[in-house]
């Protein structure tokens, strides 16, 4: 599992952002203060499918608290999902980035600084937010590979696939490999009448009306809450910003994918 880990890590390539905030001795704190680096990241990059997206360019410049934020953001998302969220590439290359800088400024610092241990400290940090994050995505894509690939297979091409293009090789290949061990290990040896593998049926898919904790970032209008009896008594409900919630996930999940509900 670590060496599939580190593959889809290494595959991921870093892009541009400024220097990090530098740890020399010689730098004062207002100058040290000021040296604090942005990371910047585009919203068109490629799908699952390896397309790309004709909308507009879109890029947004943040500072580096702000990028630790939007990976808390994500991460805690993914962990609290029953499903397979949309990919953060542009979010995960700046991190990586920004954690590259800061190995190297305390790799650079002069020996007895103070601030060595803080800036270690906060490293390891980010690099768990991180390596979890990555970690939480690739057990999902093992755990429900053939409900991800089919729901890639049939979404619009305008609709931004929840897998980066090295996910979305890595479960094209890990289903087949399951599908040729269960084939050679089990159907084979079965009547050719029970031979075939019905996936909608024996394969895992996420439970998407789990019940979650969440909360409001922004006030939420009218969300239909469905009933799950059939007895038709649907309800809408509101949500204001900063308040606390459960409910199933399902009626929600899209205001999570937009930001405007976090998980927790």
């Amino acid at each position: 599992m670590d060496t599939q880990f580190s593959n889809v890590l290494s595959s991921i390539r870093p892009i541009n952002t400024d220097e990090s905030s530098s740890l020399s001795s010689n730098t004062n704190e207002e100058e040290y203060t000021n040296q604090t680096g942005t990371g910047i990241f585009s919203t068109n990059h490629s799908n699952g499918a390896g397309e790309h997206f004709d909308e507009d360019d879109e890029e947004e410049e943040i500072t580096p608290a702000e990028l630790i934020e939007k990976l808390q953001q994500c991460w805690l998302n993914e962990k609290f999902s029953p499903e397979l969220l949309e990919h953060k590439t542009p979010v995960v290359e700046c991190i990586i980035e920004q954690i590259k800088h800061m190995e190297n400024n305390i790799r650079s610092a002069k020996k007895g600084d103070f601030r060595i241990a803080i800036h270690k400290l906060e490293l390891d940090r980010i690099k768990y937010m991180l390596y979890s994050y990555l970690r939480i995505r690739i057990k999902k894509i093992e755990q429900f590979a053939s409900s991800i690939l089919e729901e890639d297979l049939r979404r619009h091409s305008n609709t931004r696939s929840k897998l980066s293009a090295e996910e979305f090789a890595y479960a094209s290949e890990y289903l087949k490999n399951v599908r040729a061990h269960l084939t050679a290990s089990v159907l084979e040896h079965l009547p050719s009448n029970l031979q075939d593998l019905n996936e909608a049926v024996t394969m895992p898919r996420p439970d998407v009306d789990k019940f979650v904790f969440l909360k409001a970032m922004e006030s939420v209008k009218g969300i239909l809450i469905d009933d799950m009896t059939n007895d038709g008594r649907n309800e809408i409900i509101d949500m204001d910003k900063e308040d606390l919630y459960i409910m199933r996930y399902n009626p929600i999940k899209n205001y999570v994918n937009s930001g405007e509900v976090q998980l927790i």
